[in-house]
């Protein structure tokens, strides 16, 4: 294995590189590897998934944004038993699908900035047993969705924009139940705008990260971006922490809670001496009880990768794909464990390249790619999960029925179903009528509790 400080000596030496290693923006902790990345699909066309694919029935769903008979995109199908992807659902008109699908009960929910009456897109519902699509509801003007619509409380479904709000500049927007839009939330570029991943709960609150705004002498006024938290009630926002390029990175692209941390992964910043001054990004966290925040790599372009994509937890590991660098020029995969940064596979013309999305699934990690493959168009591919380090987390899907309590789950992997009084505990086994059926009933007339799913595994 060769650590980050050899690959980095051949890019900077001297005072520069006594400088940063002072100011902690380079690790000797940062190693690589070699581990592989299988190609699975080679897309034929320009086709350009946005977001993660998203499990349901045995398969995993994405959205195409080029390509189709009309090249207005289409709903795609990968099956990950046959290694086969399949447009299920070609769109007639310019959609431009923004932030993936969200699978609420058997639908694919996803936000558009285009279609409708109007023209300024809609938010939809796709169901894959039907093969048809609903709009839930037309977007009143042009509001510039971003993100996937996701859960936040029993109100409804929020996803930002880049438009609307007060000030016109973007705002975390409801589905509510009853059907209708409202604005829970806007932004101004004090707090932070324009946005690339959803918000979270994490803590007992809802956090965003905001592409720019915050501080304002930084990235030639834009602003780096910002860190914050909504209050959904009152609807206020607050900022927590604006981004400094040089030290926390700039233009954040994924926001995820991980081992008591805020991680996101930057695009931009970091170095300023790489990229012509404005970086190649790195991943970085923040801590809300202490309001440190630092970045734990700052990527370097051909040694540790660059531009950042996403970010996500598999286990005891926070995994992150970079869109461009590495030493074949075409991104790198790499992860987070206990404080070391680890650069796992870097992507190649044979892999794919130019990776956008992270989605772990059944003992696999895998990538999205817009360039790369067969017909150099990019595709799927997938890197093999170690278990049970990398033990997969398994989406526990729920859903009210009448007056009962439908809970389903994965059942291809080792976890056990278990409830409690208290989030605290105790914690102990459900009892699954049908184990292997991964599916259990629970009448809504039973005193509350809580339910999760617990590896098996030692």
């Amino acid at each position: 294995m060769k650590s980050a400080i050899a690959i980095v000596t051949s890019l900077v030496s001297g005072p520069r590189m006594k400088s940063l290693l002072a100011a902690g923006l380079l690790s000797a902790g940062v190693i690589t590897s070699t581990a592989q990345i299988s190609l699975l699909v080679s897309f034929t066309e320009e086709t350009k998934i946005k977001g993660r694919m998203t499990p349901l029935d045995g398969a995993l769903y994405a959205v195409a944004d080029k390509g189709g008979a009309a090249n207005y995109g289409y709903i795609g199908r990968f099956d990950p038993a046959h290694g086969t992807w399949s447009a299920v659902y070609e769109f007639s008109r310019e959609t431009k699908v923004k932030g993936g699908l969200m699978r609420v009960g058997d639908a694919l929910w996803f936000v558009c900035e285009k279609g409708g009456a109007a023209n300024v897109g809609f938010l939809g519902s796709y169901n894959p047993a039907a093969n048809s699509l609903t709009v839930l509801t037309e977007f009143p003007q042009d509001l510039k969705p971003k993100t996937a619509p996701v859960r936040l409380d029993d109100r409804g479904w929020y996803f930002f924009t880049d438009r609307g709000g007060a000030a016109g500049l973007g705002a975390l927007v409801r589905f509510e139940t009853n059907g209708t839009l409202t604005v829970a939330a806007s932004f101004d570029v004090n707090t932070g705008v324009k946005f690339e991943t959803p918000p979270v709960v994490w803590q007992g609150q809802v956090w965003y990260a905001a592409r720019e705004g915050g501080d304002l002498t930084q990235v030639s006024g834009k602003g780096a971006g910002a860190v914050g938290t909504v209050d959904l009630d009152a609807g206020t926002v607050v900022r927590q922490l604006a981004l400094v390029a040089a030290v926390h990175g700039a233009k954040i692209r994924a926001l995820v809670p991980f081992q008591g941390r805020l991680y996101y992964a930057a695009e931009e910043g970091g170095d300023p001496g790489l990229n012509n001054g404005k970086g190649y990004g790195g991943v970085g966290w923040f801590d809300p009880n202490s309001g440190e925040a630092r970045l734990i790599l700052v990527c370097d372009g051909p040694g540790t990768g660059a531009k950042p994509r996403d970010l996500v937890v598999v286990g005891d590991a926070l995994y992150f794909v970079c869109a461009e660098g590495g030493s074949a020029g075409g991104g790198t995969l790499g992860r987070i464990r206990n404080g070391t940064v680890e650069i796992v596979a870097s992507l190649d013309a044979d892999s794919g390249a130019r990776a956008e999305a992270l989605t772990p699934w059944e003992g696999r990690l895998y990538l999205t790619t817009e360039l790369g493959g067969a017909n150099w168009s990019g595709g799927i591919a997938a890197h093999a999960l170690s278990v049970p380090r990398d033990v997969l987390p398994v989406s526990l899907i729920w859903q009210r029925s009448a007056q009962l309590l439908e809970l389903r789950w994965s059942v291809q992997q080792p976890w056990i179903l278990e409830s409690a009084p208290d989030p605290d505990g105790p914690w102990s086994p459900v009892n699954v009528t049908e184990p292997e059926s991964g599916r259990v009933l629970f009448p809504m007339s039973e005193a509350a509790r809580y339910f999760r799913l617990r590896y098996r595994g030692p």
